[in-house]
């Protein structure tokens, strides 16, 4: 098949596919007796955060939390909001709009030109874009060999282990952040490392750090790495280029205390060192891989046996998470051509893959996993020429390279059938919507929120306050609540506790605080103010939700 038609071919199923992920979310539809905006995967929690900031951030100056107000906005990568904030303003589009469906749209096609741009001058042979856009698109792990194994199904095994590209909108700020990376990837493989190069790496570094921070770190690394391979082979003079480094050193310390704050937090260090605390559970976690008696004998194990056992559950872990692309990386074995470019790729990735097993996040432990979404993006661009170099191989080239193809299609089914599949994971109803659209029209204010304590739901289309504690009054009131999400209050180091021990016992005090309190019918609380001495008046209410006013 010809390289143009493969290329045209990979670019239409990886749109489509893509946008399966993030398209379908955000709208209303309708499911049986049941009416409202559904939501689908992560975008229930993800999505209705990033709504949530844009819809407020300007309520505040400086930026202030949505979902704890008078808390500063800090820790969090919260660009990609400016951008919808600033968009939906001056244009009058809706943020939902901007995030779910216009957005995305763009990103695909800068991906893919980018992408594009990329392969022509990184490699020579003109199957290497294909290859590179079918990894980008549709590169996978081995998580279906694990539910084969635990529940003999392939279902449900695009969730257990690392995002995969297919699920990168999930992520729309991930998504967005690789693109600035790509681009510094063009320039170095032109060999742009002038002053003015590294201003303009500078400028991508601050973009991505800004939408991401692990693609920030990715970004620094790469440069780093680049900088002293440069240095020991005597290519640039070290005096002169370490300046040109420190210049993507200065936006980059700018872009996290912008968007960081880490000045303002008192707890201490974001990440913490926890060596293998994200590789272990791969064998003992009953969902996942599960080998009870290696687990525990990473506990019962000293000296050299621990070390052997930890690096076979390494291996492990590598295998599955990586997975179609250790195959391919194995067509680079043996001798091959120079590339400055590829090692210093590679060398990036196995950077980020140490990070990823080094360190854990304080607040959410896990949330370190994001090094590794880096070292998987990296790890396409060599798995993509390794894949090109066995279709190569005089024997049995075709038929390995087409079952490293094959490898990749039961997590790729499996995640556009969660993403095809109706009604969706959650939604908020009409009703809910209506009186969210009420509460929007009133004049400024913090809002109280139930919902803290989930009810749970069994039915096929839960309410989304019943299965998620999220920002979602914020998001679509577009106003400050005074305490949600405890979640995202975590991931951003922000101590919330009195706050919650306040609201735990109903303290008087709160209503100090707010202007507002919104209620669903379902999930009562505004009764157990009724004696604080404050008149509480319902201004709205409906089959579904109330709002009160705090006189």
């Amino acid at each position: 098949m010809k390289s143009k038609v493969l290329t045209t071919i990979l670019v239409v199923a990886g749109l489509v596919a893509s946008l399966l992920v993030i398209f379908p979310s955000g709208r209303e539809y309708c499911y049986q007796d049941q009416c409202g905006v559904m939501f689908w995967g992560a975008h229930e929690h993800d999505a209705i955060w990033h709504l949530a900031v844009s819809n407020t951030l300007f309520s505040n100056f400086p930026f202030e939390m949505p979902n704890m107000s008078e808390s500063m906005m800090s820790g969090y990568n919260y660009l990609l909001d400016i951008v919808i904030a600033t968009t939906s303003f001056v244009t009058r589009i809706p943020a939902s709009n901007l995030y779910f469906q216009i957005i995305p749209i763009l990103w695909f096609g800068l991906f893919a030109w980018v992408s594009s741009k990329f392969a022509k001058q990184y490699h020579k042979s003109k199957y290497y874009l294909p290859a590179l856009l079918f990894f980008s698109f549709f590169g996978s792990s081995l998580g279906y060999l694990i539910t084969l194994k635990n529940a003999g199904s392939f279902w449900g095994s695009s969730s257990i282990l690392s995002m995969q590209p297919l699920q990168n909108l999930l992520n729309l700020q991930f998504s967005l952040s690789l693109l600035p990376f790509l681009a510094i990837l063009i320039g170095l493989v032109n060999k742009r490392r002038s002053v003015k190069d590294y201003v303009l790496y500078g400028i991508y570094a601050f973009i991505a750090i800004g939408l991401k921070l692990y693609t920030g770190v990715g970004i620094v690394m790469l440069l780093i790495v680049d900088w002293v391979i440069r240095a020991i082979r005597r290519k640039d003079p070290i005096l002169l280029s370490t300046p040109k480094l420190l210049i993507t050193g200065l936006f980059s310390i700018l872009a996290v205390i912008i968007f960081y704050a880490p000045f303002s937090q008192s707890t201490g260090a974001p990440f913490l060192l926890d060596p293998m605390a994200t590789v272990n559970p791969i064998v003992e976690d009953s969902s996942l891989l599960y080998l009870p008696k290696t687990a525990e004998r990473l506990y019962s194990l000293r000296g050299v046996k621990l070390v052997v056992i930890e690096l076979f559950v390494l291996g492990l872990f590598l295998v599955f998470n990586f997975g179609s692309r250790i195959f391919a990386a194995f067509g680079l074995a043996g001798k091959q051509e120079p590339n400055e470019i590829r090692e210093i790729v590679g060398l990036t990735a196995i950077i980020m893959l140490i990070l990823s097993i080094l360190l854990t996040q304080r607040g959410v432990w896990w949330n370190t996993v994001q090094f590794l979404y880096v070292s998987l993006f990296l790890f396409n661009i060599l798995a993509a020429e390794g894949l090109v170099k066995i279709f190569q191989l005089p024997k049995f080239g075709i038929v390995l390279g087409v079952t490293i193809v094959l490898i990749t299609i039961p997590t790729n089914i499996d995640v556009m059938r969660s993403f095809s599949n109706f009604p969706g994971n959650s939604y908020i109803s009409s009703n809910e919507l209506s009186a969210l659209e009420f509460l929007k029209k009133q004049d400024p204010g913090i809002v109280l929120t139930g919902g803290l304590q989930l009810r749970g739901s069994k039915i096929a289309l839960p309410p989304l306050e019943a299965t998620y504690d999220t920002t979602y009054v914020s998001a679509y009131s577009h106003k400050q609540s005074y305490l949600s999400d405890l979640i995202q209050l975590r991931l951003t180091n922000i101590d919330y506790h009195e706050r919650l021990e306040m609201v735990s016992r109903y303290d008087c005090e709160v209503l100090e605080d707010v202007k507002y309190l919104y209620e669903v019918n379902e999930s009562l609380y505004v009764s157990n103010y009724q004696d604080c001495g404050r008149g509480l008046e319902t201004i709205y209410s409906n089959d579904t939700a109330s709002v009160y006013l705090v006189r």
